[in-house]
């Protein structure tokens, strides 16, 4: 491998355009403008909504949590009843890096520890020194406003600590793949983007003026050491620039109230900012987005190394038997954790059998959980058991009745997302009016007006009344034009009505709000298919399939197309074969 072009990954938490977007524009992050303007640029979607370590395990084994089994940051005790940091034997793929060097590439890495890479210590031999950029904001502020004076020059140096350490990594020895990684810029931003222009209200002017500048440095700081990697690695390198996650910019400029029993604060993942230059990488190759698993097949591919193949799900490693009372509150809680991120990554790829386990599980442990009730009982919509479903919604209203001693009023009573979830149940059980009563106490319970309109939206298309699943669903869109379930939901009304292009316009939308749902893109190639456009409708479902791989559904809708639109008996037959082999 030696003289050939090299690869550079450069992972940076939270990364958001959000946030890098207007100081590209500005002209204050040239490194990353020039990528931009070199390369191919886009959205990333995240497949752990957490972020953290699990997200960072599944860009860089290019597999979800439940295949590689970082389910969080740490993991319980071999004796049940402690807990321990994750490490790299928790891990149960190899990293782009660990690829790479199976096949005869020199590797350099920096910026990451368990349960990666174990920890080389070269971060905390270099010493913590505040740089100019924020010693410029502090020292004015320190007088007026101390506590965060020291706060940014603590973030600051640690950030800086990075930096150094990182291009001091790619250095000092040849290498053929560098992968590199920060967190400070994320920390710095979610502590100080309350004060950027313009600053949130409620926020102290004085406070303001102080520390407006902290995001335009360190977006600064971050650009700079982008040119500085690029130029190491050299003229014709292959970069990748990618975040885990984006940054929950509302949380973090507008914290969140505390929330009392059985409350539900529930936010979409942020999409994370994705760049790459390198051979290969087409113009509209990203399309509308792309999913973190991804890019550790895009990276590799710069190296000429594919054909990656996830094995089957792994799973959580059993605990020994410990009663459930025994458990400290510390592992209870970790178990929770652990449960919740694999029941999300289940679901994603369509283990739903998997899914309804881990959320079963949760369930017993903390029977008030009102929002997993609500997940539990969607997923036990999905797999057809709708009595089941009601069954779980009972048993969580009744545990938070019994919670409050029975005193909290009308026995019936349950927050509004258990509301909804009971709705759809009872819409899967061709209880249609008494759905449309769970509809009415939810939003009587204070259920925000997207949520009521998208549930009665259901109700009009379960009823067969597609015009008014139309007008409930756009009426969602004018209440809340980012949510991805109220475009959904109106291409679904529009495909009953068989407007099958303005369908597809819909689910367009819903796929540039959030890429990684399979729904949508299986969604739109069924509408482009039914519109006799059958080229997009396979672009469409093969995008649906690299979200999913092996979608029984994408398939054999795939299969349809090839057979009946384009003549292809020996591809749909194929096709068939994997659909009928994926269950």
């Amino acid at each position: 491998m030696e003289g050939a072009p090299r690869t550079l990954l450069v992972c940076v938490e939270g990364a958001d355009w959000r946030v890098l977007s207007p100081r590209v524009d500005a002209g204050s992050m040239p490194a990353l403008a020039a990528l931009v303007e070199r390369g191919v640029s886009g959205r990333v979607a995240p497949v752990d909504p957490a972020g953290g370590v699990p997200a960072w395990a599944s860009v860089l084994t290019g597999a979800s949590a439940m295949r590689h089994g970082v389910l969080s940051a740490r993991v319980p005790g071999a004796d049940g009843r402690t807990v321990r940091a994750a490490a790299c034997g928790d891990r149960a793929l190899p990293t782009i890096w660990e690829r790479a060097s199976t096949a005869g590439h020199r590797t350099a890495i920096a910026g990451w520890g368990e349960p990666f890479a174990p920890a080389d210590g070269a971060a905390e031999a270099i010493e913590l020194a505040v740089p100019a950029w924020a010693e410029a904001i502090a020292e004015p502020a320190t007088a007026s406003h101390p506590r965060l004076a020291a706060l940014l020059r603590a973030l600051a140096a640690a950030f800086e600590r990075e930096l150094r350490a990182t291009m001091m990594a790619c250095g000092a020895r040849p290498w053929d793949l560098a992968c590199v990684h920060v967190a400070g810029w994320a920390a710095l931003v979610r502590e100080f983007v309350r004060f950027a222009p313009p600053a949130e209200p409620g926020v102290p002017d004085a406070r303001a003026t102080a520390f407006g500048g902290v995001v335009d440095g360190a977006c600064s700081a971050l650009d700079g050491w982008l040119g500085g990697l690029v130029r190491t690695a050299g003229a014709g390198a292959a970069v990748v620039m990618t975040g885990e996650r984006g940054l929950d910019l509302e949380r973090w400029r507008a914290p969140a109230s505390t929330a009392g029993p059985g409350a539900v604060h529930v936010a979409a993942p942020a999409p994370a900012a994705f760049v790459a230059v390198g051979p290969g990488m087409r113009p509209d190759s990203l399309r509308h987005g792309m999913v973190a698993v991804d890019v550790a097949r895009i990276t590799l591919a710069f190296r000429g190394i594919d054909g990656f193949t996830p094995p089957a799900n792994r799973g959580d490693v059993p605990l020994p038997a410990v009663p459930e009372g025994e458990l400290p509150a510390d592992v209870r809680a970790l178990l929770r954790e652990r449960d919740a991120a694999f029941a999300h990554a289940a679901a994603v790829a369509g283990a739903i059998d998997a899914a309804i386990a881990a959320r079963s599980r949760m369930a017993a442990r903390v029977p008030v959980d009102a929002a997993n009730a609500a997940a539990f009982a969607d997923l036990l919509v999905a797999r057809g058991e709708a009595a089941a479903a009601l069954a779980a919604v009972e048993s969580c209203r009744a545990a938070l009745h019994a919670s409050c001693g029975g005193q909290s009023g009308d026995a019936r009573a349950m927050p509004w997302p258990l509301a909804l979830a009971e709705a759809r149940a009872l819409l899967a059980s061709d209880r249609s009016r008494d759905a449309a009563a769970a509809i009415d106490r939810a939003a009587s319970d204070g259920a925000p007006e997207v949520e009521v309109l998208l549930a009665r939206a259901s109700a009009a298309s379960s009823d067969e009344d597609h015009a008014a699943s139309e007008r409930h669903a756009r009426a969602a869109i004018a209440a809340a034009p980012s949510s991805r379930e109220a475009r959904m939901a109106l291409a679904r009304a529009l495909f009953a009505q068989e407007r099958f292009a303005d369908a597809a316009d819909a689910a367009r939308d819903a796929i540039g709000m959030a890429w990684a749902d399979p729904l949508a893109h299986l969604l739109l190639g069924t509408a482009l298919a039914a519109d006799g456009r059958a080229r997009e409708a396979i672009a469409a479902l093969e995008d649906c399939l690299r979200v999913r791989p092996e979608f029984p559904p994408a398939l054999r809708r795939l299969a349809a197309v090839h057979m009946n639109q384009l003549g292809d008996v020996v591809s749909a037959r194929a096709l068939m074969a994997r659909a009928v082999a994926a269950g």
